[in-house]
């Protein structure tokens, strides 16, 4: 059976190319039923995507409704349902390794129970506004940093708190921010990548006594962030052309090649992995090269943070891995690029 999925959270539905209704009657006439991913919404009876034409929908059991984190709701057409459970656990068939334990089933079980008992949707948002906006009073005292608690988009229920700061002043990308936070006491996970600066905070899945303790870390951060980097080297080399690297892991290693076109000390291409292809951009300054890349494919996108430096047609340095930890890297010069 052929699946038409929406990937990633369901407010994909209203903001994307297609709507949902286009993929509904797109699936009617070849045969394909839409399965909606509303994992991190809000559930409603009736269920507003089955009501929209969807198939099937699933809710995850570890976000909104807090229950065990391995434990999910699929909701939709009867036949589809049922075709699911006889491929799942206790069945002997493909979906037996993905079984959820007997605790687990009760759990998710007081879980549904309590969310159209005892929890209200307007209460938790009204919770969650106020927790954001003690992180705001916090974190705009610093000199730089601007906020903005955004209302929830489409039918997600989490309102989010916008934070940019001042490049000029704080000399954080995004995705440096997010490995400082990472790597520092208290940890802490949030939404920050790129090369940007700015990044949505989300608290839907916090405990109240950890609202303080994040803005505390965050206004920590922001206030003893290096000033703006000021590397106005020119770039040692042109490394234009066909770069063959390697990536050592934690265990093992792998090959990719990376196209590079310099403008200057900016530096673009494409990065070619094992199995994906995605764009790549970055800078070198005298001989410290820093480059950024993701690769994307069906449920996983990897990151890539290349930092190394330039001696002769050679590249070594560390490999940051986003939520998959460092490892290093070299690559070799082969000259003008022959990617085609």
């Amino acid at each position: 059976m052929n699946y038409l999925a929406l990937l990633g959270w369901a407010i994909a539905a209203d903001r994307d190319v297609f709507s949902l209704e286009e993929m509904v009657e797109a699936g009617r006439k070849y045969g394909a039923p839409v399965l909606v991913d509303a994992s991190a919404e809000w559930p409603q009876s009736p269920d507003p995507y089955l009501e929209r034409g969807a198939d099937l929908v699933g809710y995850s059991g570890g976000k909104i409704y807090a229950g065990p984190q391995c434990s999910g709701f699929l909701f939709g057409r009867k036949d589809l349902v049922q075709a699911a459970w006889v491929n799942g656990a206790p069945h002997h068939a493909f979906g037996r390794m993905m079984k959820v334990g007997k605790e687990e089933i009760m759990g998710a079980l007081a879980a549904v129970e309590a969310m159209f008992t005892r929890r209200s949707h307007e209460r938790e948002v009204e919770k969650w506004n106020g927790w954001l906006r003690r992180i705001e009073e916090r974190v705009k005292q610093v000199p730089g940093v601007s906020t903005e608690v955004a209302r929830p988009l489409s039918k997600n229920p989490h309102p989010f708190l916008k934070l940019s700061w001042d490049p000029g002043k704080i000399g954080y990308t995004a995705g440096e921010l997010h490995d400082v936070l990472m790597d520092g006491e208290p940890r802490i996970q949030t939404h920050a990548s790129g090369d940007g600066h700015s990044f949505q905070v989300r608290v839907g899945n916090c405990r109240p006594e950890q609202i303080d303790m994040v803005a505390a870390r965050l206004q920590e951060v922001l206030r003893n962030a290096p000033g703006r980097k000021r590397d106005g080297a020119a770039p040692a080399a042109d490394l234009s052309g066909r770069w063959d690297a390697e990536l050592i892991f934690v265990h093992g290693k792998s090959h990719h090649l990376l196209f590079l076109e310099a403008d200057g000390s900016k530096l673009t291409g494409t990065h070619q992995g094992q199995r994906g292809r995605g764009e790549l951009a970055g800078s070198i300054h005298g001989n410290r090269v820093r480059l950024r890349s993701r690769l994307a494919q069906p449920g996983e996108r990897s990151t890539y943070l290349f930092e190394g430096r330039l001696d002769g047609d050679r590249i070594a340095g560390d490999l940051g891995l986003g939520e998959y930890g460092k490892g290093t890297w070299t690559a070799r010069h082969y000259g003008p690029s022959d990617s085609g």
